[in-house]
């Protein structure tokens, strides 16, 4: 693909800082910092309004919900505008957030992870309806499980379980190093299916760890190269990579819990196991580039996009995942227009240890918002997902 794909994008990136003390109750806005680079002057003619607009929602919820910080970006007429982050990266550091930190994506890396698979589809390296063993040998249950199944959670795979191997005892905050995807596929590979695969629906990160092995066979390249030369390299993104615990992780965020009123940096966590599936850095601005990059068809074929956004058969079964389809979560959305209104959007959220993460495609009006944030999710608190509906609902407001 042409490295000057996304090179005409008018862009405008900033970065707003707002100090906190490590007490909720008495954080108070200091300043705001600003840095714009724009190639032109569209952005700030065009959208300024509305970039105003939604620095404030951004702020009104770092003090009103206790975020250490929030970065966002967002395009719009399949232009990328804005992006920006307020509050402080670390705590202890008094680090303002920048556009530049990279934050854990969760299980957005799975609509990462599904584009790499279509890019394989559609160079003939990879067919998503053949058995798995076709590609593994005798990967138990492989002769009835396709890759289709592993991208759409119908395989039967388990998600995290308890594990008194681990402490916590839970394998969602896993801490240790696997060296390779086909090394991580020991934690459940030898585990009874939940159901015969493509007669259910169960979501699974870990069905996205054999997916990615699969995808490192029939390519003959291991899922940090696909990573890189399927995505970071065409779609010419800066800061996104695998979140490897051996690397200088000084540019990421600061990950942080609340409790007691106070923020606490998470317990260290090791992402090796889940690296397809949950394993992924980014920021926002990468995050929109990649949501802007399915509806390009000189990314992807067209085939190659309705396998992304074409809900499985088996949604009915979901739950608050219906309209799951390919690595993305097709929804007919109503509350980003009006009451009697529906809105096609296209998404992914993701939760880590001290993160949350979303990225959202209004396609119709050429809109993407990703927003991360350095703290986990919590019950009754603002989050990633609703701030993307809020920026969404802002600019579709602007556009019609």
């Amino acid at each position: 693909m042409s490295q000057s794909i996304f090179r005409s994008w008018r862009s405008q990136i900033g970065y707003f800082c707002v100090e906190m003390s490590d007490s909720i109750g008495s954080r108070k806005a200091i300043h705001t910092n600003h840095e714009r680079h724009t190639d032109e002057d569209y952005a700030v003619t065009a959208h300024q309004e509305l970039i105003d607009s939604v620095i404030s929602i951004l702020q009104a919820n770092a003090r009103d919900h206790g975020l250490p910080s929030i970065s966002a970006s967002f395009s719009v007429d399949n232009f990328l505008v804005w992006s920006g982050a307020i509050g402080l990266a670390s705590i202890e550091a008094s680090q303002p957030a920048k556009v530049t930190n990279l934050y854990r994506a969760g299980s957005v890396s799975k609509a990462i992870t599904s584009l790499i698979a279509v890019r394989l589809v559609d160079r003939g390296i990879l067919n998503l309806d053949r058995p798995i063993n076709q590609y593994l040998g005798n990967y138990p249950d492989g002769d009835e499980i396709t890759s289709r199944m592993l991208g759409s959670h119908t395989a039967g795979i388990r998600h995290y379980q308890y594990s008194f191997g681990n402490w916590p005892p839970n394998e969602f905050f896993m801490n240790k190093q696997f060296d390779t995807v086909e090394e991580s596929l020991r934690i459940f590979k030898h585990d009874d299916l939940l159901f015969a695969p493509g007669t259910g629906f169960s979501y699974s990160s870990y069905g996205y760890s054999l997916l990615s092995f699969v995808m490192e066979r029939a390519s003959g390249r291991s899922f940090s190269q696909l990573l890189r030369e399927e995505i970071v390299e065409p779609l010419q993104l800066t800061d996104t990579r695998l979140d490897v615990a051996s690397l200088d992780n000084s540019d990421q965020a600061q990950y942080y819990d609340v409790k007691d009123k106070k923020w606490r940096p998470t317990r260290i966590i090791n992402l090796s196991s889940k690296w397809a599936g949950g394993g992924v850095v980014s920021t926002p601005t990468d995050l929109v580039k990649i949501g802007l990059s399915i509806q390009d068809e000189r990314y992807i074929s067209p085939e190659a996009q309705n396998i992304l956004v074409t809900p499985t058969y088996k949604d009915h079964d979901a739950g608050a995942l219906a309209g799951y389809s390919f690595g993305w979560i097709t929804n007919s959305k109503m509350n980003l227009l009006t009451e009697d209104k529906h809105v096609t959007t296209y998404s992914h959220a993701g939760s880590s240890v001290g993160a949350d993460s979303n990225l959202l495609v209004i396609p119709a009006f050429g809109v993407v918002v990703a927003v991360q944030i350095n703290r986990s999710p919590r019950l009754g608190s603002t989050s990633a997902e609703l701030l993307s509906d809020d920026i969404g609902r802002l600019i579709l407001a602007k556009l019609t």
